[in-house]
């Protein structure tokens, strides 16, 4: 009778609950079992390093917690319900509230099944004290499992003390698209009406009209200048109805043999507004290449407002928006700024991703709307050629798809004859064992031997890939890039990354590899003419050399 009193629950009814909390923990611990095998069979080195722990230590926790309910039911539905909550903030933390809601929505039942079971032979006083034990447990676990991910998800490194701009018309802006006469400025205005762009020469106080366009209907306007000289340094400032925004700086690139400065780098967690990017601009780089990953979006539907607010985010933070305001930027993306994680040419976020990137960022010419967002320029005597490894990949067997992949073999064949000096960025790793559908070049090791069997037969006089996707500094000198003919083949350097937790892949690497965060990579091209001298540097947040290597490229044509 007093058990009836406390619970409610009758002894048959406590039965059902139990058998069917069993079945419930059962079958999601099976369903967990599963999906630990297939993503560590299938991963590769695409696993984070802590993901190969997360994965084995969250079936076990299910698992410990189905374990204790068969004999102690309160205590089994208690750690289930803790298990749930953790990884539920854990995972909302990395991936957003919808995929948070199914551990929880997963594992509660079985958890309340147990508890009511319990409830059956306590009283009314002891079931109270439980609830608020397990309450005060599971706001604890919330909030511990809240910190433990942002210490190793959050800042990678010091945040930047760089001030925010002052209030303006203008939102943000970025250059980008420059050639040895002009460039382009995108940002995003609260005007409706012309806004003008106005530069001045770098020495000179005289501002001059450049440039003329109309807000489109979210308030980006794009505004292309030409016209100017080469190699030359400029001030540039946006003006509309409502008054001016921010001044920001560019440059023009150099006509013919000239010394460059090319800083690269890539992923950043959304929001980013790390030390490192001071460190970037502190380097005064005539170039900065974003080779994937500009933030971590991880959008899945087709939703250009989403993309429009991730790019909003990046360049509004003060030390990107300082970076982007003083440096012309050549932007790429990876899979967690176009889609989710391992995102490929089938992702439902495509469309957007397209469009939101043509209208948002200052490119270089592109094929059409539909098409990758591979590119190509020249600055000094150096040829930059950038695919993109994600909208036009086909799992089955292409990484670039088979329009990229036609336009790459004919820029490489007409860069050869003309350039010294060749930069391919490629988001992903190169150097990496073949994996049947990993998400690197040794998912399609067909295509990859394809390329460098040309790249080795056209003998170029220096050749280089710039990478990102991996969250490390790293270097090959050619020893382990062995796709073509068998023997070395051109320097690899990873730089990665700008503001995420470290990770090591592919490899191995000839000058070794570093994870971690606030990192990313500078070439320094010496070109007097004749040779070119070549330094690549891995550096820190606090502009610290950690990773050098250096090349020469034999005199080439002028």
């Amino acid at each position: 009778m007093h058990a009836a009193i406390g619970s409610g629950v009758t002894p048959h009814a406590a039965a059902i609950l139990r058998r069917w909390g069993r079945i419930w923990i059962g079958v999601v611990v099976a369903a967990m079992l599963g999906f630990t095998l297939v993503r560590l069979a299938t991963g590769g080195d695409r696993l984070q390093d802590w993901e190969s722990v997360v994965w084995p230590g969250a079936l076990l926790a299910l698992a410990l917690g189905g374990v204790m309910a068969l004999r102690f039911e309160g205590l089994g539905g208690a750690w289930l319900a803790l298990v749930a909550v953790v990884g539920g903030v854990a995972l909302a933390a990395h991936f957003g509230p919808v995929i948070g809601a199914i551990p929880v929505v997963a594992v509660i039942p079985a958890s309340v099944f147990f508890v009511l079971a319990w409830r059956r032979v306590r009283s009314p006083r002891a079931v109270f004290v439980y609830f608020v034990v397990m309450g005060v447990v599971l706001g604890a676990g919330g909030y511990t499992a809240y910190a433990a991910y942002d210490a190793v998800f959050g800042p990678s490194h010091p945040e930047s003390a760089t001030p925010a701009p002052q209030p303006s018309p203008v939102q943000w802006m970025w250059s980008g698209a420059a050639d040895t006469g002009g460039f382009t400025v995108v940002a995003a205005v609260d005007a409706t009406g012309p806004v003008m762009l106005r530069v001045a020469d770098e020495l000179d106080d005289q501002w001059v009209q450049a440039a003329t366009a109309t807000p489109d209907e979210h308030g980006i306007v794009r505004l292309v200048v030409a016209g100017l000289a080469p190699g030359s340094s400029y001030r540039y400032v946006i003006e509309t109805s409502l008054g001016r925004g921010p001044e920001g700086s560019t440059a023009t690139f150099p006509e013919g043999a000239a010394d460059v400065t090319i800083a690269f780098s890539s992923c950043a967690r959304r929001g980013s507004n790390g030390a490192v990017f001071d460190a970037i601009r502190s380097s005064t780089p005539d170039l900065y290449i974003v080779t994937g990953d500009l933030f971590y979006g991880d959008i899945g539907p087709d939703d250009p407002e989403a993309f429009r607010a991730a790019y909003e985010e990046a360049l509004t933070q003060p030390a990107q928006a300082a970076l982007y305001r003083s440096v012309p930027i050549a932007y790429v993306w990876d899979d967690h700024d176009f889609s989710q994680n391992d995102g490929d040419a089938s992702a439902a976020s495509r469309p957007a991703a397209m469009a939101v990137y043509r209208d948002n960022v200052p490119h270089y010419p592109l094929q059409g709307i539909d098409a990758p967002i591979f590119q190509a320029f020249t600055i000094g005597r150096v040829r930059v050629i950038i695919t993109d490894t994600r909208s036009g990949r086909d799992p089955a067997g292409s990484m670039l798809g088979g329009e990229q992949l036609a336009w790459l073999e004919d820029e490489l064949s007409r860069s050869v004859g003309e350039f010294p000096f060749v930069l391919w960025v490629n988001p992903d790793p190169w150097i990496a064992t073949p994996a049947p559908g990993a998400d690197h070049w040794g998912g399609f090791p067909d295509e990859r031997r394809r390329l460098a069997e040309l790249i080795e037969q056209l003998r170029f006089p220096g050749f280089l890939m710039l990478s990102g996707d991996a969250h490390m500094l790293a270097i090959d000198n050619g020893s382990h890039n062995t796709y073509g003919g068998g023997g070395p083949g051109f320097p690899v350097f990873h730089a990665g990354a700008l503001d995420r937790p470290g990770s090591l892949k592919g490899g191995p690497y000839s000058e070794g590899a570093l994870p971690g965060g606030g990192q990313f990579g500078v070439i320094e091209v010496i070109d007097d003419g004749h040779d070119l001298q070549v330094r690549l540097t891995g550096r820190g947040w606090d502009g610290r050399e950690v990773m050098t290597w250096s090349f020469t490229v034999p005199e080439g044509p002028a």
